[in-house]
């Protein structure tokens, strides 16, 4: 990363250098320094500026060894990079959610200053062994959305990242009559766009991809609309959807696989790189030179290809399957005769009819976009009526007609039935109350801010009507509030330190008193990386999700979690203060006690079930357990 921000910051040196005026006789470079250094605690005198020039001015950047720091034309500091990653010894080790979030408005107001009034918290969530922060600005009671801060610390607090865009001077627009929620709901069904969709999820057990119906949003960008019209607003916000293929590629040199000796010989059966030229030149009009071109062929979802590239223009280049179906062509070189410009109505004619002519007759045009440059067009496969996003094609359209690139999806997804009794009405209103649907701020296209309606967060909801993540999973809400049922639970203490440690269940209430599940212990983990999910995912072959969890289930669960399985099979190696355990479940009760996991007695009891705040107790003395078995230092809450 910091080779190529050092690479990106020689090449800017090349365009014309702006004249820097000084500040009471210091430089730019120096008063940006300093304030770098008061913010971030930098004591290394020895740093390079560079800058680069955009839409909004220079963006300035000071790098020191360790360290990058950029300031906007204004002298905001828009990004921090910390590479040294040197833990904060001021602090006491913090651990919790609420600790990160004092220390990242701390940080917050020392880098914006009053403008940090401006801001509220959005987002506080551990993974991989740091915490990400997001916080978002407010006009009166509306989200900005156009200017956020990213925060990410380490486990101790220290911060790593920090970026902001900066942008509370923008003009807003004044908004009169605003639309109510039920006709601002019939207007984004039909402007922005909500319906009943099949998307794609990567599933850990089979580790393939499959197509999974929902209802969500039908369109590829972030759709937002007016608040005072209910029209589309265009934004710069764009939501990128990619659909993960692997790609088999076949090596010939060297010993080879049964597998590969297999796919070689079916791939005997490709077309060859003259056949390839030809059917572009006969669906496209540009014919690739036979003396420039590399070849090669691969495998992708059972299907076999043979693609070519131009050796002299390696960005013109093409792929055509087995049966002659082009899934891609691409021609950046083509020079474009200024008084062949065509309008665009004309271009969406010769689009749709290069895209039929191929054999694509039955997929829709989802969206297009032009510009000076091009026309861009996405079209979208339904089934049943229903959009399939894994079954897609693109199309680019120079200004003269000719074709810029074409690209096809190729998907082998098997798409499944979308049964639900569920209205887009109905739907959209259950998404409503669980992802929100409220007014925002956003940037149009003018850098004006207009007042909108949309999604507060990407809406997906299952054909029964339950609220779910992009990847088919439970939803998890950002913001956690707290518990109402755990006043009078006498394990009120751990599942509030439990929660702070972001293993939590997605629900006000916690339900003390219910007969653990082993579903509980999944929704539960969910939310945190302190527990390992793969072992729990084990489990899955093992126990039901409404299996009644006994204090023998957990014993086992967690010497798996902790490695200690394979130890566990000699009973006799080990004892323990409970006389009721004996036989195969010795083992694992006996490292739970060693461990602190399970207090000593006289009576284990290991097959009865306990409720979820006892679970909630036993858990916490786990985390406890684990940090000290595995010498993680993230848990000083436990100590």
């Amino acid at each position: 990363m910091k080779k190529f921000i050092s690479l990106l910051l020689a090449t800017s040196m090349a365009f014309a250098v702006p004249t820097f005026a000084d500040t009471e006789g210091q430089s730019y470079a120096e008063v940006y320094a300093e304030k770098a250094k008061e913010l971030f605690g930098i004591t290394d005198p020895n740093y390079t500026y560079n800058f680069e020039k955009n839409d909004d001015g220079y963006t300035y950047f000071l790098n020191w060894n360790d360290y990058l720091v950029a300031f906007d034309s204004k002298g905001n500091v828009i990004s921090f990079s910390n590479w040294k990653n040197e833990p904060n010894k001021n602090n006491s080790n913090p651990t919790t959610e609420k600790q990160i979030i004092e220390i990242a408005k701390e940080n917050l107001n020392k880098i914006l200053g009053e403008n940090s009034n401006k801001m509220k918290l959005e987002k506080c969530e551990f993974s991989f062994g740091t915490w990400d922060v997001d916080f978002c600005q407010y006009i009166g009671d509306y989200k900005a959305i156009y200017n956020d801060a990213h925060m990410n610390f380490d486990e101790t607090g220290t911060l790593l990242t920090y970026s902001c865009k900066d942008k509370f001077d923008v003009d807003i627009e004044e908004s009169d009559n605003i639309l109510d929620y039920e006709t601002a709901k019939k207007k984004y069904i039909e402007n922005a766009g909500f319906g009943k969709v099949f998307t794609t999820s990567y599933d850990f057990d089979t580790r393939d991809n499959y197509l999974f119906p929902c209802f969500t949003t039908t369109s590829y960008t972030t759709s937002y609309i007016s608040a005072t019209n209910g029209g589309k607003i265009d934004t710069y916000d764009d939501v990128y959807y990619s659909n993960k293929a692997s790609d088999v590629y076949v090596e010939t040199a060297g010993a080879l696989s049964d597998a590969e000796e297999k796919t070689i010989t079916n791939i005997k059966n490709c077309i060859s790189p003259k056949e390839v030229v030809e059917i572009i030149k006969n669906n496209f009009g540009y014919e690739f030179s036979l003396n420039n071109l590399s070849t090669r062929y691969f495998s992708k979802n059972g299907k076999y290809y043979t693609s070519i590239y131009d050796k002299v223009n390696i960005t013109n280049c093409a792929t055509v399957s087995s049966k002659g179906q082009v899934v891609m062509f691409q021609n950046y070189n083509e020079e474009i005769d200024k008084n062949s410009i065509i309008s665009n109505k004309e271009l969406d004619k010769i689009a749709l009819q290069y895209v039929n002519s191929l054999g694509y007759n039955d997929y829709k045009i989802f969206d297009i976009s032009y510009n000076e440059d091009y026309s861009y067009y996405i079209l979208y496969k339904y089934v049943d009526g229903v959009l399939n996003y894994s079954d897609f094609l693109t199309i680019v359209v120079n200004p003269d007609g000719s074709v810029n690139k074409f690209y096809f999806s190729d998907s082998t997804l098997e798409v499944p039935k979308f049964e639900s009794d569920l209205s887009v009405e109905n739907a959209f209103d259950k998404c409503a109350d669980t992802f929100g649907f409220t007014l925002k701020y956003v940037l149009n296209k003018n850098d004006k801010a207009v007042l909108a309606y949309s999604f507060d967060d990407n809406p997906f909801l299952s054909p029964e009507g339950k609220p779910i993540t992009s990847n088919n999973e439970e939803y998890v809400p950002k913001i956690f509030n707290g518990y109402t049922d755990i006043d009078d639970c006498p394990q009120k203490e751990y599942i509030e330190k439990l929660a702070d440690l972001g293993l939590r269940f997605n629900s006000s209430e916690f339900s003390p008193n219910s007969t653990l599940t082993f579903n509980d212990i999944k929704t539960l983990e969910s939310n945190s990386n302190i527990v390992d999910f793969y072992e729990i995912n084990y489990f899955k072959n093992i126990y039901t999700d409404d299996h009644k969890m006994t204090k023998y289930d957990i014993s086992k669960l967690f010497c798996s979690i902790l490695g200690l399985s394979s130890l566990c099979q000699n009973s006799n190696n080990y004892k323990t203060s409970y006389s009721d355990v004996y036989g195969e479940n010795l083992p694992y009760v006996a490292l739970c006690e060693s461990l602190g996991i399970f207090n000593s007695g006289t009576e284990f009891n290991g097959n009865s079930t306990i409720t979820r705040g006892e679970f909630a107790q036993i858990l916490y003395s786990f985390i406890k357990a684990n940090a000290q078995f595995t010498n993680q230092g993230y848990i000083s809450i436990l100590k």
